[in-house]
């Protein structure tokens, strides 16, 4: 942007969903990061398909529905703004305890 040009006005995002890359899990702070860095300027447009699944990418913006349904874009990251993060995968651990202490009734 150079001094005195307007910056690109947008209709403002109501929920943003943002792809979380596939090899290690995003901490908490890397979000923020890009939240805060994406802060009221205009987002990316979700690539097709194919290029997210071969997407190398930390976080990519997989969908932005804009508060207002009639226009088509751009759309602006502001505070009101609802970000969902989705994982490419996801790990479940169960833990199953069948020890004594379980069955343990204490008076």
């Amino acid at each position: 942007m150079f001094v005195g040009e307007e910056p690109e006005r947008g209709e403002d995002a109501l929920d943003v969903f943002l792809l979380m890359g596939k090899e290690y899990r995003i901490s908490r702070s890397i979000r923020a990061q890009w939240f805060f860095q994406q802060f009221n300027s205009t987002l990316p447009s979700p690539k097709p398909k194919d290029e997210l699944i071969g997407s190398n990418e930390e976080l990519e913006v997989l969908s932005v529905i804009p508060n207002n349904q009639r226009n088509p874009g751009p759309y602006r990251l502001v505070p009101s703004t609802h970000i969902t993060f989705i994982g490419r995968r996801y790990r479940f651990v169960f833990c199953l305890d069948i020890s004594p202490s379980l069955a343990t009734v204490v008076r």
